[in-house]
C-alpha cells in the first residue's frame, strides 16, 4: 500500500495512515461479487472517512491523500 498524504505534513499524515489502516480489510470484508466491486467500496468508504474528519475538526481541513495498492483483491 502506498500513500502520499496531502495538506500540511500533519494532517497529510493522518489521512494517509488512516487510508492504509482502514483500505486492506475493507477488501475482504462483507459479500460483493466482484474484486474491483470491492476496491471500489473500500476507496469510497476510506473516502468518506478522511473527508469526516476533514470536515469535522477546523485543523484538518484540507486533508487528503493519494492511494495506490500494488496488489488489489484477486
Amino acid at each position: 500500500m502506498v500513500a502520499d498524504g496531502m495538506g500540511a505534513h500533519a494532517v497529510g499524515e493522518l489521512a494517509s495512515k488512516l487510508a492504509c489502516d482502514t483500505h486492506p480489510p475493507q477488501l475482504h470484508e462483507g459479500e460483493i461479487s466482484t474484486p474491483s466491486e470491492a476496491i471500489a467500496k473500500a476507496y469510497k468508504e476510506v473516502g468518506n472517512l478522511i473527508h469526516g474528519k476533514a470536515t469535522a475538526n477546523r485543523d484538518f481541513q484540507g486533508m487528503g491523500t493519494t492511494l495506490l495498492d500494488p496488489h488489489p483483491a484477486a
